[in-house]
C-alpha cells in the first residue's frame, strides 16, 4: 500500500505548473533580434546600426556613428487570470528618442 501511495505522489508531483526559461544564449539573441526589429525603422537607411551595447540588465544602446538610442527589455505580464505558462521571457522593447550629435 505505501508504494501506491509514493507513485500516486510522483504522479502528482509531474503536474504542477513549471515555468521553463531559455538558456542565456538563446534568451539574449531573442531580445537582440526584438530590438532590431523595433528600432530598425527610427533609424531608417541613412544610420545603419553598427552596435547594440549591453549596459546592464535589460538595459541597451543601440548605436550608429553619432546616433545612440537607448533601449528597455520589459517582462509583458500574463494576461489577468491567465495560468502561468512553461516557456521563454515574455518581454517587450521600450525605446528612448534616436539621439545625433
Amino acid at each position: 500500500m505505501a508504494r501506491w501511495k509514493w507513485v500516486g505522489l510522483v504522479m502528482l508531483t509531474g503536474t504542477v505548473p513549471a515555468m521553463a526559461a531559455l538558456p542565456p544564449h538563446y534568451q539574449r539573441q531573442d531580445e537582440l533580434e526584438a530590438i532590431i526589429g523595433h528600432v530598425v525603422e527610427e533609424f531608417g537607411i541613412d544610420h545603419p546600426i553598427e552596435s547594440i551595447m549591453m549596459k546592464g540588465t535589460d538595459f541597451y544602446d543601440v548605436i550608429s556613428g553619432a546616433c545612440r538610442m537607448e533601449v528597455v527589455i520589459v517582462d509583458v505580464p500574463p494576461a489577468a487570470g491567465a495560468e502561468p505558462m512553461a516557456g521563454p521571457r515574455q518581454f517587450a522593447v521600450e525605446s528612448g528618442p534616436l539621439v545625433c550629435e
